[in-house]
């Protein structure tokens, strides 16, 4: 596997990851009363929550631009180490 590979499996968990922890801010920003503050402060970590998944789906996007075509699929493709770079 090329670094390139691995980065793509890494956004892509980092991905799921994301999006679980954005889905538990809005299941408790739904329980909130509508326009309190407690409401207003979970709507805002939402809206930054929801930009920050956009982001790792942009920067997967582009390193899987750079990855060359495979035979394997993400869920195949170890992650990257902690390091960040393959040994």
């Amino acid at each position: 596997m090329t670094e390139a590979e691995r980065r793509v499996r890494s956004d892509s968990d980092e991905l799921l990851s994301a999006i679980e922890h954005l889905r538990r801010l809005e299941q408790r920003k739904r329980s909130e009363h509508i326009s309190t503050p407690g409401f207003h402060e979970l709507a805002d970590e939402v809206a930054l929550q929801a930009r920050h998944v956009f982001d790792v789906a942009s920067r997967e996007n582009a390193d899987a631009d750079r990855a060359a075509t495979t035979d394997v699929s993400i869920e195949e493709t170890p992650p990257l180490p902690a390091s960040g770079k393959v040994s």
